[in-house]
């Protein structure tokens, strides 16, 4: 949802899609941290569920971009390229998306 709002030109909107998804994530972040049991819980796998999508932080890059909040664009794009590189994670869809966010944010694709 988040990037069609984008590619509608709805930045703050779009923005704020992808960031109501985040709700859940961070409620079962705090509730963790609040829990007498955190050890456990760090070292369980209910973490890995926290991961960000790719795809998700290419659209929060270009977004921050439009918005003119460059250096939250910068941290997104940082973030993304960082996920897509890692094994299994890489895909056309989001090859393609990063090199548009990069395009886009600093006016020239990485090879």
């Amino acid at each position: 949802m988040g990037l069609a709002q984008f590619r509608l030109g709805r930045y703050a909107e779009a923005l704020a899609t992808l960031q109501n998804a985040d709700l859940p994530k961070l409620s079962l972040v705090s509730g963790t941290l609040m829990s007498p049991w955190i050890l456990p819980s760090i070292l369980s796998q209910k973490f890995s569920s926290l991961d960000f999508d790719p795809i998700d932080l290419t659209v929060r890059a270009m977004c921050h971009h439009h918005l003119k909040q460059p250096h939250l664009a910068a941290t997104c794009l940082r973030q993304a390229r960082q996920k897509v590189k890692k094994k299994g994670s890489d895909t056309a869809e989001r090859r393609a998306l990063l090199l548009e966010a990069e395009t886009l944010i600093e006016g020239k694709g990485r090879p």
